[in-house]
């Protein structure tokens, strides 16, 4: 175990903007939640002192939890793709203290809005990891597959190319997984239930509190407790939220 400094997570994951008839038929009035709230109440739950950084903040309303107030800093964009994230590395570098571990989670937009051919996304996946790398030689990467989209979404033309990169990620974290900075993936997808979406593709309460766990439990197995993390959660509005 290397000593513990900071905890930066980035989390850069799949989301698509709803449409008004998807927010209706989920009985949302539109807001839909991100997983850094209740990843926040998770890790004080289990003792840990946490501080949220970033260049954006949430204007969101949040309960107070254990006595303090919620951090709203992070750096989700919505409806970055894996381009738009390397385009802004030197950005998410300049605005973070040294991290720990890199929660990273992308490609949604990219394969859905973008509709780029899943080798270009692993291809700028292997990017962003390299160059964190180069600013962040020591640290370690918990990389999600991403929960897909509703099934209403999800055509069978998505599915098979999600699972193809499904397929070429697992590949990917394993090959460029090394000692000085492992790579782990986390599992969104394989009990992500279709009652954890707000509406075609972003996360209710239960979807952020079952993608929040999931990390919290890789955390766990990497950053013993107790100790004041840093969290830096990066990527597109499954990050953001939009609390109204």
């Amino acid at each position: 175990m290397k000593p513990i400094h900071l905890l930066s997570l980035v989390f850069l994951s799949l989301a698509a903007q709803c449409s008004t008839d998807d927010d209706s038929n989920n009985g949302n009035d539109g807001g839909y939640e991100s997983y850094r709230y209740p990843l926040w109440t998770g890790l004080i739950d289990l003792g840990y002192s946490i501080n949220f950084v970033g260049d954006q903040v949430d204007e969101g309303s949040y309960a107070d939890y254990n006595g303090q107030p919620f951090d709203p800093d992070h750096a989700g964009i919505e409806g970055i793709e894996t381009s738009g994230v390397l385009e802004r590395l030197d950005e998410i570098v300049a605005a973070s203290a040294t991290p720990d571990i890199i929660l990273l989670g992308i490609g949604g937009n990219d394969l859905t809005d973008g509709q780029q051919p899943v080798s270009t996304v692993i291809d700028n996946i292997e990017l962003i990891i390299m160059e964190l790398r180069a600013s962040y030689p020591d640290v370690e990467f918990l990389v999600e597959r991403i929960a897909p989209a509703s099934e209403s979404f999800m055509t069978p033309e998505l599915n098979d190319t999600l699972q193809s990169f499904y397929q070429e990620l697992e590949s990917l974290v394993t090959n460029l997984s090394t000692p000085q900075s492992g790579a782990v993936l986390v599992d969104m997808s394989t009990d992500f239930i279709e009652e954890y979406f707000a509406d075609a593709t972003h996360y209710n309460l239960e979807g952020a509190t079952f993608v929040a766990n999931q990390y919290k439990d890789a955390i766990v197995q990497l950053i013993p407790i107790p100790q004041s993390i840093t969290l830096l959660p990066i990527g597109d509005s499954r990050v953001e939220g939009a609390r109204y």
